[in-house]
């Protein structure tokens, strides 16, 4: 029992030290450095790369390959889903 006791005294003996030589060595005033600054770096520069490639991108939708036909594809065809509203001539250029 008092080997117990002596160890447990001993380890927090040498906790409060650790502790009290720690808060010694870190100024209380001192800012902390940024947690991640790599990542904030790295997040930086991508958004920077992303608005520089956004320029020269162009998106164009096509209809769907007619050999990927089934209902979901004749659903979302632009063709199909527009018919009523395009022009008859264009229609036909279209389906050629």
């Amino acid at each position: 029992m008092k080997a117990l006791l002596r160890t447990f005294s001993r380890l927090l003996a040498l906790s409060l030290a650790s502790v009290a030589i720690q808060a010694q060595q870190q100024p209380q005033d001192a800012v902390p450095p940024p947690a991640r600054p790599l990542l904030k770096q790295l997040n930086e520069e991508t958004q920077s790369l992303y608005r520089e490639v956004q320029a020269g991108v162009c998106r164009v939708q096509l209809p769907p390959p007619r050999w990927a036909g089934g209902p979901l594809v004749e659903q979302d065809d632009p063709a199909h889903k527009w018919a009523k509203q395009i022009d008859a001539a264009v229609r036909e250029k279209f389906e050629d």
